[in-house]
This record gives structure tokens, sequence and C-alpha cells, in this order.
């Protein structure tokens, strides 16, 4: 059964996604994250928690860390 995506959200304004709706048993899809470091300096943690339909694995959480400059 395909994994349905339900919903895609991130702690910050500040990172952009493409969202995804669903990824075909056996394939896989892209994410593309982009961070907006204006106003920003030191280190950086952001998530963007994908809330699905998977049984085991409900929520998945990444995290991006950067050191701004």
């Amino acid at each position: 059964q395909p994994l349905t995506i339900n919903k895609m959200e991130s702690n910050c304004d500040c990172l952009m996604f493409n969202k995804i709706e669903s990824i075909a048993p056996g394939t896989s899809k892209r994410l593309n994250v982009t961070f907006d470091a204006t106003g920003r300096l030191g280190l950086e943690r952001k998530t963007i928690a994908i809330f699905s339909n998977d049984p085991k694995n409900p929520v998945r959480v990444l995290t991006f860390r950067a050191h701004v400059k």
C-alpha cells in the first residue's frame, strides 16, 4: 500500500520544502529543503515533522543543523 503523507510541518518559517503526498511501494521521492539564513548567526537546529499512515512510525522528524557565519 502507498505511504500517504498526511501533513508536513517545520518548526521555523525559514525552512521551505516541497510537499509530498504519497510514495508508491518500491519507489522513492526527493524532498528538497531550503534554509533561509537571513538575520541568523551561529548554530541553528531546525526540524521537519512528517506525519504518515506508517503503522510503525507514523511521525518522522528530520533534523537539520547549520553553522551560520
